[in-house]
This record gives structure tokens, sequence and C-alpha cells, in this order.
């Protein structure tokens, strides 16, 4: 504040301003009386009456006392932000810093229509959030990929079959993951339980000349052979086990 020219006594008048803590109502009546021992303090009691009218609509909102508060320390975007600004932090975890934030701008949208218009809005910090609900068991990771099925490529002339056999089985219900990839089997085999599939179909040109298949279990290790013709009704037994 020193470096953009502010005498020490406006410093000091910035810091005892950041300082003022309490109840809501506390801090709304010492500002009151801060109003009314500055001079030219339109701006300041314009402010008091706007986050008044905030904390009377989160009031009407019903939301408990204990989740919301005044903190005149923060500042966001001070060539952003027209208005009452708002931080959410996750008890517990209040060193992740805000997680939602945002708040009133009121020439944003002028800047692009030439006018202006009011304007309030909040944005989620997802990565902190996500990570801490995950680590603390409230939230419950998903697979990467709904995909329960994957059909191995075992060799590229045989494209045909394993493109019909994903097919009747994507008919038949299930969801299934066409493996494109030209690497070894056991790669393959890898990238499929790396993704939580359970279920992998190996046909070779022996399997392929029988109309038989390979299915492996992925959590099991267990691989027997099925008939194509009915691997999707044993897949669905086993799935369903």
């Amino acid at each position: 504040m020193a470096e953009i020219a502010l005498s020490e006594e406006q410093v000091e008048k910035v810091w005892d301003f950041t300082k003022i803590k309490g109840t809501v109502d506390d801090v709304l009546d010492k500002l009151k009386i801060m109003a009314e021992t500055l001079d030219n303090s339109e701006v300041l009691s314009q402010g008091i009456s706007e986050l008044e009218t905030v904390i009377s609509g989160v009031r009407n909102l019903g939301v408990s006392e204990q989740r919301f508060c005044i903190d005149l320390s923060i500042a966001r975007g001070l060539d952003y932000y027209t208005g009452t600004v708002y931080e959410t932090t996750l008890i517990g975890h209040e060193a992740l810093g805000s997680i939602c934030s945002g708040g009133r701008y009121e020439e944003l949208v002028g800047m692009f229509i030439g006018e202006k218009m009011p304007g309030v809005g909040i944005s989620i910090g997802l990565t902190r959030l996500m990570s801490r609900l995950l680590k603390a068991g409230i939230l419950e990771s998903f697979a990467p990929t709904p995909a329960t099925v994957m059909v191995v490529n075992m060799q590229e002339d045989l494209m045909p079959t394993y493109l019909d056999v994903s097919q009747k089985l994507r008919q038949s219900g299930m969801n299934v993951i066409t493996s494109f990839d030209s690497r070894g089997v056991g790669k393959q085999l890898q990238q499929a339980d790396k993704q939580k599939i359970p279920f992998c179909i190996i046909i070779g040109s022996e399997e392929a000349a029988a109309n038989m298949c390979s299915l492996k279990d992925l959590r099991t290790g267990e691989q027997m052979k099925v008939p194509i013709a009915g691997l999707a009704g044993v897949l669905k037994q086993r799935l369903s086990n």
C-alpha cells in the first residue's frame, strides 16, 4: 500500500478495517459506527447497505448462522468485482483456501455490449474440492470407464469378428470396448485391468474357426472357453454375481 502512495495514516485505517471481527450483526454495527465518524463516507454507507441486503437474503434462505460470516479481510479481483465478494472454505480443510468463490460485477458484461448490465456469479474449485471429498470418504470414485468387457485385438484380420462380437454384446445391454491396439495381448489385458474392466474376450484363429472364445476374468485370473453364441448369457450371469 505504501508503494501506491498511501500515507501511514491511510494504511493504518485499512488495517483497522480488515481487523473488524465478531458476529454478523457485530460487524455491521461496527461498520455503521465507522461510517458515522468518517468524512465522505457515501461509498462505505452504500457498501454497508448492500452487505445488509445480502445478509438478509442469506438468512431468508434459512442458512445457519454458523455457516456464514462477514470477513472484511477478503479482497478479490479489485479490477473485476464491484460489490460483495464471496469465499467458501471446507470445514476441517481450511488450508485448501477458497473452494467456491465469486461476487458482484456490474461492469463485466458492459465491456462487451457497451451498456451497464448487472451480474453476479461464483465458480467452484472442483479439483481441490473433489480430492478432499474422496479422501474423506464422502464421495466414492467411479471406475475409469463404464465398460465391463473388452474384446482383445489378437490379430488384425479378425477385426470383423471382434466388431461383430462387440456389437452383439452391446445389443444385449453390456458396455463393451473393442481394442484396436496392435500391442501384445498382455499389454491389452494390463490396460483393461488398469481401467477396472473385469472381463476380456480373447479370440484367435482357432477360436474363430470353432466359433469359440476365451473369457478371462481379470479379477480372479480365471480363463474359460465359451461358445460365442452363448457368450452374452455367460457374461450376464457372471456380472450379476
